[in-house]
């Protein structure tokens, strides 16, 4: 065994003898110094039998963000069970749609604690925003399958599992290359049922303001919300019972 591994067993050993407050402050103490090393000893903390250490070490990774992702995905398929459910809800946590197909293969896992935990983590993902790379992620898997994934992304967000089953409809998108998907732009697809394959593989382009020729009024393009005008300063509204002057001049009493 490395000295390294020494160092951390007997880091853990001393965490067990100073209870709680050692712990908490162990990994506050790591996710301040957030490099590698004190990655990797959060990691360990996953792997641990103290299950509040287990979520200490949880918050910490997921607030660290994607990019310390790296080393919790081997534990999704390897280590004890309650390692490998915590490596999820991390993953999940951070939006690593890199790790849905691994994610999706939890699903038919024999502990259900691990299933419970990958099916979260997917929904946290398209929640995130990566709901093509779920749907693709979820293409092949079993039918039962997609239902339970879609109806539980229902329950935490309106309308999500209802998107994510429009993607899993298109068959153009479910069997484009990777480099084919050069965005996934959730917005265009929320609350809309007729995404067009063009939105999702082409890049948005900057659309120049139309010039109306003098005398006549600009026009917009059917289906889509015309430019707005700076808002110019309003005058004043006029008393109750009079009608403002037509060239700003004073407001002139209704006739009744």
């Amino acid at each position: 065994m490395s000295e390294e591994k020494h160092a951390t067993l007997r880091v853990l050993d001393a965490l067990q003898m100073k209870g709680f407050d050692g712990k908490r402050e162990y990994v506050a103490s790591l996710e301040a110094r957030g490099d590698e090393q004190a990655v990797s000893l959060l990691v360990e903390c996953l792997c641990d039998e103290s299950t509040f250490l287990r979520e200490l070490a949880e918050r910490a990774l997921t607030r660290m963000g994607s990019e310390h992702a790296g080393p919790l995905r081997p534990l999704l398929t390897q280590g004890l069970w309650y390692t490998r459910a915590s490596v999820a809800r991390v993953l999940g946590g951070v939006g690593a749609k890199e790790a849905l197909p691994d994610l999706v293969t939890l699903l038919t896992d024999a502990n259900g604690a691990i299933a419970d935990a990958a099916a979260d983590a997917i929904v946290r993902i398209a929640e995130s925003g990566s709901l093509v790379s779920v749907a693709r992620a979820l293409h092949h898997a079993p039918e039962r399958l997609q239902r339970r994934l879609t109806r539980q992304a229902d329950t935490a967000t309106a309308g999500l599992g209802a998107q994510i089953e429009r993607l899993l409809a298109d068959r153009e998108l479910m069997a484009a290359d990777e480099e084919e998907l050069l965005r996934e732009d959730a917005k265009a697809l929320s609350g809309q049922d007729n995404v067009e394959w063009e939105v999702l593989t082409t890049p948005r382009r900057r659309r120049r303001p139309s010039v109306a020729a003098p005398g006549t009024a600009a026009t917009t393009p059917p289906g889509r919300p015309a430019a707005r005008e700076p808002a110019a300063e309003s005058p004043p509204a006029a008393p109750h019972g009079s009608v403002a002057a037509e060239d700003g001049g004073e407001p002139k009493k209704s006739e009744v």
